[in-house]
């Protein structure tokens, strides 16, 4: 056989501490679903970022910040904890948080506006990636 092979993989990266990765998303829209979850069995450990409106930053090490319009749901978000999987969203006035609505008001009327999070994970995960990860080819 004869052409291009290629192959990609993402392994979880450990936080500064040597623990457990961090996961993030960032601009999820406005209406979607936003799953804020834990690779390999782990589960939320906390929610260190939660915002629907127009937060700024990205999922590296400079993070996000507060947007000029929006608001926090890292408070709401403690139902997340203990989870190894949670699902935001939010539209309008309102979130829905793992079942749950919480009525925010419109944070920016007439804004696009979107959902950035980044939870810290624990538990039964893996805590740093593997030295040499296995690489099978059939």
């Amino acid at each position: 056989m004869r052409g291009t092979f290629s192959i990609e993989w993402n392994l979880p990266v450990p936080s500064s501490g040597g623990g457990a990765p961090a996961l993030c998303g960032a601009d999820v829209k406005e209406g979607a679903t936003f799953n804020l979850g834990c690779p390999s069995g782990g589960k939320i450990s906390s929610v260190d970022f939660l915002e629907y409106g127009t937060a700024t930053g990205k999922c590296d090490a400079s993070g996000f910040k507060d947007g000029k319009c929006g608001v926090s749901l890292v408070g709401n978000a403690s139902v997340c904890v203990g989870k190894s999987s949670c699902e935001v969203s939010c539209s309008g006035p309102a979130c829905t948080i793992a079942g749950k609505k919480i009525e925010t008001g419109d944070p920016c009327y007439q804004t696009v506006k979107k959902l950035d999070g980044k939870v810290t994970c624990g538990g039964t995960g893996p805590s740093k990636p593997s030295a040499t990860p296995p690489l099978t080819i059939d």
